[in-house]
């Protein structure tokens, strides 16, 4: 059944896009499309195997896996149905792992068991790897089982055709103890430690080991003094403690099969591998572009550290840098880097198995490694980071197992979690929301009938349905190009009760009928709003509300929800009160361009106005929240007491006063106060509060009650779900002294309880609650205060004036009047129900979008914003070097502990959620240990998130062309009022078609031609075609010039034009004379005259040819006219015989040679006289 996508743009007066989401909303259209869904199925009460949920979350991609108790592999699609299986003709199960490759091609692990050659048989057994083809035929199969190793678990297929095998190896008891091992620890008389090896598949059999990797060369110990790994196990983090275990099972812990690794991954863009161990509850990165020698030392490779960890994470008491309460991974399996373009691409996923951890629970987790500049970060002394997963997904109890297990981070963001126990798979979104479950429907006897229970497996802790993990492929991968992806039927049997119907994807319930989920009488593959009621109409126009796009009850173009004015914004944000522009430190005239400009002064929000109702009450009238006048008569209390107290408090003769959220209290903070932080006087009159005093009573802090002036703090009833300093239990409040939110602890660490005003509040109950709607296109609009904003952040941090530009200057979403937002409107986006520690994340809606830092104390954190604020501080008159920011993230603060000592500890001091301040420039390094007294973090770098106020509707003619066009509207009203429509015609008067009537010139005049003047005359050379007046200019030709015009003639005439046929021409030469004879200027009677050879030529001597034969006279076959020997002359012996030279006795062979020896001397003794004689000659010369 093709798949109709329907896409709907609404333009709404502040909404560019109406979204709609798949589980609640589809949109009728004209043509009635209807848009069906990506995948749905709920089938937890109707169905035991198989899919058991999904919906339009889902990603739809195939899922391979392969049952442990069955030698098939299946892939199916989302909807459950198989697409393919492989079956290994071996009728081995998996061992346990198995990928499609690019060709299409299943490379599987296969479980040799007891059948193998190996003595050792731990649990994820291998000890073979087959490829097979896609109809199942063996292509290659190789097996490395030994007596002395055995493949196990997982495999991983490279980029060049390799394939990287985990495996065991045997060390006896004796080699063990050699290498440090303490005999107490060995309960068994071997150990049998992990090796890699990277093998290049040869022919069908074959295998060439390449590389390999042995953590036996890369140990220490602090056991035994006298062997060469003896060391400190806390100063060498990149080698393995051989006395190290922690396995779960105390039974086991130092048994044979000591790390028990079981997961393997490689980054090509790194070169580098990671490796997961089970039973040291870690997982460890290291190089793999060493030579297998750089590989089994200390030195080499990219990293330069041949094949000694890089790092590795889980487990700091492994190597001496915690404790077991710093443990994060227990039992885990299948570590996977991201892969590029996934979200959280180059962070380390894993399905972290929970056995052994105090509460029984698996999870998946998500880890970013301290990269930095290529290496792995680790400060000497600690361990390496981070501390904690910065995104973690459990189910409770409800997934555990303490073995198998699998993970995946997907295209779309989702993640694929295989709970490999229970056999079953799940997808979750970024939210946490499983979008897709199947369970795994084949146990030891084949597939099970739908409805049937899942049989006990072996382990009295997992099913007979196990596997060791899930993968996913797109339909755009290579493997599958060219091969028959049509869906077939489930795995397992089921009942169809509707065989006549194509029910996916309609079948939510499973029995094959499509469904009628709204229960209207029409089945959704036809409802055009399928989940609602068709007779609510609100706006009568004819399309159902749950479907209908634009809802507008008064047809005024603007939506029923968005049909607002100012007055109905619930949560109004009072402005700051800041008039005063500032430079980096100082007032400064408001710039219009360039540095500072678009800072808080210059963007004027709705202004404090306050009533003074005279009985001691002040009404906002703003918020609409009346406060009491003074803080409760100016008496602290403990926060305990501060909420207690509020039902005794009857002010103004009212009795429902309560305390104040922090959203509340902080409404009433104007940043026309100065912090006197640094003020060394006692004189408080000079200085001014961060509150009205006209009409709110104020006091700062007694310094006669050893109190600082800056103790002027007000309780909020907002907790903090988290904790600051050490554990404290936290309450924000607002310090209106210096102008700051922070986190107060109920009890201080040395036990003080801490005391504070309450300014009480009643009324409204509403404000500060946000209503955020995401507009589709990167900005969410806050409906409750009116406010636009950027869903994303800056994503880097800037200093306070790069700040205000960046905002100022951005153009985002078809909008550029973005501003950096004010302290009180960062303010208002704040969610105090989160925080890092407790829902891991920062205090903000998620809708928004933040970006991760790696924060001082080297752990996951999140940023702190700017606001375009000055925080005014009481020094040098009105100093204005600092600015406020908004804490997200902790506000972390560096704390002597013990008070005094020197030794300083990154605490979340004030909790997330604070409102602090920052010097607008500088370096940070200049504050190693913080400023102020909790130390707070200057970071000075903060993050940007901007923000632009939404206009509020104006109605009005909104076409330009209109003769009352109302440039401001937002929406036009149909008041527009247009001229009578033009005449198009000529309006030119001399024109011969002039249109006395025409209101528009459309062009068309016409006009007599005007005069041209010219040469009318066609035979003149400067003819005018367009000419209508000769002006006698014409100009002609010279006459003709007869004469003879052939240049070889004897009267060529060059001034010639005309040829007149007279030319003349000398005559002919005479014929040449043949004159025959020798022209060979060799030759005795050569005749330079000749002009023909006649063959006559004769010379003194015959030309030299060669004549080859025999050339010696004695020989028998001599030849005189030879001039080059053949060497076969013939001589006659004693016995008449013929011989040839070469078979003849010394003594013939001699005369021979004597008579050419005589020639050649005489010719020398010849050749010397001469040249004697010519030396003389010249001498005498």
């Amino acid at each position: 059944m093709s798949r109709a996508l329907v896409v709907v743009v609404v333009a709404l007066f502040m909404l560019p896009t109406l979204i709609l989401t798949a589980s609640t909303t589809v949109v009728a259209s004209e043509n009635n499309v209807i848009v069906e869904p990506i995948c749905n199925a709920n089938r937890n009460t109707t169905w035991t195997v198989g899919l058991i949920y999904c919906d339009n979350g889902a990603n739809e991609d195939y899922t391979l896996f392969s049952p442990m108790s069955s030698s098939s592999t299946y892939l199916i699609d989302t909807h459950g149905r198989e697409i393919h299986s492989w079956n290994s003709p071996s009728g081995l199960r998996p061992g346990l792992s198995a990928y499609i490759l690019d060709d299409g091609d299943l490379l599987r692990t296969e479980n040799l068991g007891a059948s193998g050659s190996s003595t050792f048989n731990g649990g994820g057994v291998a000890g073979k790897v087959e490829r097979l083809s896609w109809d199942s035929q063996i292509e290659w199969e190789w097996n490395y089982d030994g007596e002395t190793m055995r493949s196990h678990h997982d495999i991983e297929p490279m980029p060049n055709g390799n394939v990287l095998m985990i495996a065991w190896e045997l060390k006896s008891e004796t080699e063990s103890e050699d290498a440090g091992r303490d005999p107490s620890k060995m309960t068994q008389n071997s150990l049998w430690p992990d090796h890699i090896i990277e093998i290049q598949p040869l022919g069908s059999n074959q295998a060439n080991i390449v590389w390999e990797w042995h953590i036996w060369d890369h140990l220490i110990q602090d056991y035994d003094v006298t062997k060469d790994n003896y060391g400190v196990v806390a100063n060498h983090p990149e080698l393995l403690d051989i006395n190290f275990a922690d396995g779960s099972n105390q039974n086991t812990k130092y048994g044979s099969d000591w790390m028990h690794c079981n997961g393997i991954d490689y980054n090509p863009a790194l070169d580098q591998i990671v490796l997961s161990c089970k039973n040291t509850n870690e997982f460890y990165v290291i190089d793999h572009s060493t030579t297998t020698l750089e590989a089994a030392s200390h030195s080499g490779g990219d990293s330069g550290k041949g094949g000694d960890i890089l790092y590795r994470w889980g487990n700091p008491e492994a190597y001496g840098a915690g404790t077991s309460q710093d443990q994060q991974l227990f039992g885990q399996h299948d570590i996977q880097w991201i892969q590029d373009g996934r979200t959280g691409a180059g962070d380390f996923i894993v399905f972290n198995n929970g056995a052994g951890r105090i509460s029984s629970y698996s999870s998946v987790d998500t880890i970013s490694p301290p990269l930095v500049n290529g290496e792995y970060a680790l400060q000497s002394g600690s361990s390496w980071g981070p501390a904690a997963p910065y995104w973690t997904w459990d189910q409770g109890a409800n997934m555990f197992g303490n073995s198998l297990g699998g993970v995946e981070r997907l295209e779309n963001g989702n993640t694929l979690v295989t709970s490999g126990v229970e056999g079953i798979f799940y997808e979750i979104d970024s939210s946490g929301d499983i979008v897709w479950k199947y369970i795994n429907p084949v146990v030891n006897s084949g597939p099970l009938t739908q409805g049937d229970s899942i049989p006990q497996g072996q382990n009295p802790n997992s099913l007979q349905n196990v596997v060791f993990k899930a993968n996913r492929y797109n339909s755009s991968f290579p493997g599958f190009a060219g091969k028959s992806m049509t869906p077939g039927d489930y795995i397992e049997s089921w009942t169809d009760n509707c065989g006549n119907e194509e029910s996916i994807p309609w079948d939510s319930d499973g029995d094959g009928c499509i469904d009628d989920s709204d229960g209207d009488g029409v089945k959704d593959n036809a409802d055009i709003c399928n989940g609602f009621d068709d007779n609510i109409d609100v706006d009568a126009d004819g399309i159902p509300d749950g479907c209908d796009p634009l809802i507008d009850s008064d047809g005024d173009g603007i939506a029923d929800d968005w049909d607002i004015d100012e007055s109905q914004l619930d949560y109004t944000i009072v402005d700051t009160g800041q008039y005063e522009c500032y430079g980096e430190l100082t007032i400064i005239t408001c710039p219009t361009v360039g540095d500072f400009v678009g800072q808080d002064a210059q963007h004027d929000g709705v202004q404090p106005s306050y009533l003074d109702n005279e009985d001691g009450t002040i009404t906002d009238l703003v918020t609409g929240l009346m406060w009491q006048e003074n803080p409760n008569g100016f008496v602290k209390a403990k926060w305990d007491d501060a909420i207690a107290d509020a039902s005794t408090i009857n002010t103004g003769g009212f009795s429902d006063w309560r305390v104040p959220t922090i959203k509340e209290l902080y409404s009433l903070i104007d940043f026309r106060g100065e912090d006197p932080s640094s003020y060394q006087g006692s004189d408080t009159s000079t200085l001014t509060p961060f509150i009205d005093t006209n009409y709110f009573g104020f006091e700062y802090g007694d310094e006669s009650q050893n109190e600082r002036i800056i103790d002027s703090q007000y309780w909020s009833s907002t907790e903090y779900v988290s904790t600051t300093m050490n554990s404290d239990d936290t309450v924000f409040g607002v310090n209106f002294a210096d102008g700051r939110i922070k986190g107060y602890p109920k009890v201080k660490g040395n036990g003080e309880i801490k005391l504070m005003f309450i300014q009480y509040v009643r009324d409204v109950e509403t404000y500060g609650v946000n209503d955020f709607v995401d507009n589709g296109d990167g900005t969410i609009t806050d409906r409750n205060t009116g406010l636009m904003w950027q869903r994303d952040d800056s994503g880097s941090g800037m200093n306070w004036n790069d700040a205000l530009i960046h905002a100022e200057q951005l153009n985002f979403a078809g909008h550029d009047d973005w501003r950096l937002p004010n302290v009180k409107e960062l303010q208002s986006i704040l969610d105090y129900s989160r925080s890092p520690q407790t829902t891991n994340s920062p205090a903000i809606d998620p809708v928004f979008n933040s970006t991760q830092i790696i924060d001082e104390g080297n752990n996951v954190n999140w940023a702190f914003y700017w606001s375009s604020t000055t925080h005014a501080t009481h020094q040098d008159g009105n100093d204005g070097r600092t600015a406020s920011y908004v804490a997200f993230g902790e506000a972390l603060g560096w704390m002597q502990q013990p008070p005094n000592s020197g030794t300083y500890v990154l605490l979340d001091v004030h909790g997330a959620g604070a409102q602090r301040s920052d010097p607008k420039d500088g370096d940070p390094a200049d504050y190693p240990n913080g400023h102020g007294p909790q130390g707070d973090v200057i970071r000075i770098n903060n993050f940007v998130r901007a923000v632009r106020n939404v206009p509020l509707p104006v109605q009005g003619c909104m076409n330009s062309t209109a003769t009352n066009f109302d440039a401001n509207a937002t929406v036009d009203d149909g008041s527009c009022e247009y001229p009578p429509p033009p005449v198009e015609g000529c309006m030119n008067s001399t024109a011969t078609n002039f249109d006395a009537n025409a209101t528009v010139d459309d062009g068309s005049c016409e006009y007599p031609p005007p005069p041209v003047d010219g040469c009318m005359n066609s035979t003149a050379t400067n003819f005018d075609a367009n000419a209508t007046v000769d002006n006698g200019s014409c100009e002609y030709p010279p006459p003709p010039v007869e004469g003879c015009m052939n240049s070889t003639a004897t009267n060529f005439d060059v001034n010639a034009t005309v040829d007149n046929g007279s030319c003349e021409y000398p005559p002919p030469p005479p014929p040449p004379v043949l004159v025959l004879g020798c022209m060979n200027s060799t030759a005795t009677n050569f005749d330079a005259n000749a002009t023909d050879d006649d063959g006559s030529c004769s010379y003194s001597e015959p030309p030299l040819e060669s004549v080859i034969g025999c050339t010696y006279p004695s020989a028998m076959n001599y030849n005189p006219d030879a001039t080059v020997d053949s060497g076969d002359c013939t001589f006659s012996d004693d016995g008449g015989d013929s011989s040839s030279v070469d078979d003849k006795g010394l003594g013939t062979v001699v005369s021979g040679s004597i008579i050419m020896i005589s020639a050649f001397i005489i010719i020398g003794l010849f050749c010397v006289v001469i040249i004697g004689l010519l030396l003389k000659s010249n001498k005498n010369d």
